[in-house]
Formats: structure tokens, sequence, C-alpha cells
């Protein structure tokens, strides 16, 4: 960032006639930047506060914006509106699709997906209701039922952005476990699993599996020597025959 002047203190900097970037010089990042009579950095709320900005792709004029602010780049993730979408549709119209991001901790978050739409259509088609269900027996290295998983010690890996519905299956079924948890599409480090290696050393019984989801186990079939996951179905609420025969009759 610079300008033609500033001046800076302990809660902000402000920049006269100021040109904002995030991209470096020798990296792959599309040049653009953000020219404008004002930029204000808000280093308390971490905020980058634009008076009459014009955003520029390639050097080349694209928006202009009376007013104008966004997270800096010190902030990783920010609860906030995405960007907007067009849509339309025969069977429901034009709408406009504007999702919100909402961060829930360092390591989880939602987004919803409101839709506005300019004319609401008669939608006559089947609407099926689904929830998700875990196998009752492990796959992987071991092959042990729900029941006889009763007897074991199990160390429960998790990687997935939230795992209650697992912790209720495993709760429900009285398995004997202890959760160690890590953030959603995490990447295993080598420490990563000599934790996982030591808290499982340290199970005192003779009988003793390590645990993990189907999507975590892909990640560390090939780093930890016996790994095991229970698998996950969707499975429909009612009227599964219903939507079958649907998809028999669209494929002949």
């Amino acid at each position: 960032m610079y300008g033609s002047s500033s001046y800076s203190d302990e809660k902000k900097t402000v920049v006269k006639n100021g040109l904002f970037t995030s991209c470096k010089i020798n990296d792959n990042c599309p040049p653009w930047s953000i020219k404008a009579e004002k930029i204000t950095h808000d280093k308390i709320n971490q905020d980058m506060i634009y008076k009459n900005a014009i955003l520029k792709v390639y050097d080349i004029p694209v928006l202009y914006y009376p007013k104008f602010f966004h997270p800096d780049p010190s902030v990783k993730r920010r609860s906030g509106f995405l960007k907007p979408q067009f849509n339309n549709s025969e069977t429901l119209g034009s709408s406009l699709y504007i999702p919100y991001f909402k961060t829930l901790g360092h390591d989880m978050d939602i987004t919803f997906k409101p839709t506005l739409f300019e004319k609401l259509k008669r939608f006559d088609k089947t609407i099926f209701f689904t929830t998700i269900s875990y196998h009752q027996q492990t796959s992987g290295s071991h092959r042990i039922s729900m029941e006889d998983l009763k007897k074991y010690q199990v160390l429960l890996i998790t990687g997935i952005a939230n795992p209650s519905s697992l912790l209720s299956f495993m709760d429900e079924n009285k398995v004997n476990f202890s959760h160690c948890k890590f953030p959603d599409h995490h990447h295993f480090t080598d420490k990563d699993i000599q934790v996982i290696n030591e808290q499982f050393a340290q199970l005192k019984s003779n009988k003793k599996l390590i645990l993990t989801t189907e999507k975590d186990y892909v990640r560390l079939e090939n780093r930890i020597e016996e790994l095991s996951f229970l698998g996950i179905e969707t499975t429909f609420l009612s009227e599964q025959e219903k939507f079958n025969s649907i998809i028999r009759k669209q494929l002949r």
C-alpha cells in the first residue's frame, strides 16, 4: 500500500490518493489493485476502508465503489456475505443467490444460502427426505461388528467439521472410546501421526483399535499400520422405492 501522503497512529493508518494490492511482484496472483481517494487501515478491527475506490485488474478499471471495505491481509477468515450469483431456471424462474459465511470457531464454520426469487412458480416435483447412517461393521484393517466393538478400547480419530453424529452413534452402541479431534480437511503431519500412535499406546486394553471416518481413512491408511473406519451411507426416511422407480424410468 502506498500513496501521495499518509499519517499513522496506534489505531489506524490513513493514506491519501492511495493504492492497495495483496499481490506480490513474483507470485502467480493475477495483477489487481484498488486505487482510492482515501484508504484507511483500521488496525483495531483489521479492516481496509476505501473512499471513491476503483478496482483495477491488469491495470484496467473494472468497478467503482463510492465506499468499500474488506478485511486486511492479516485476517485468515471472517463472517460475511460471499459473492452473489444470478440464476435463471425454467422451473423456478429468475433468482438471486446470496450466500453468507459464518465462522463458528477456529475449526468450524457454516454457510447459509438464502435465495430470492422474482416470482414463485408452482413446484410439482416430488421431494424426498434422507439422512445419514453409519455401517454396523468396521472396515479397513479389521472387520468388527458394532456388538463386538463393545469389547474393545477404541481411539477415534476425526478430521471432519462436525463429528457429533458419529460420537452419538458410538455412545448409542455403548462403545468405549476416546476421541482425538482434528479440524475439517486436516492435513495430517508426521507429528500428528506420532501423537495418534502415542495415545493409542497408552490404551491399557489387550483389545484396542484405531478407528476413523471413511473420509479420513483415505488420508491415513498408508501412514498408520492398522487402521479401521466406519462407513457411511445415505438412508431414505420414506418412499425409497418410489425414488428408485423414478430413476429406473429415466434410465429406460
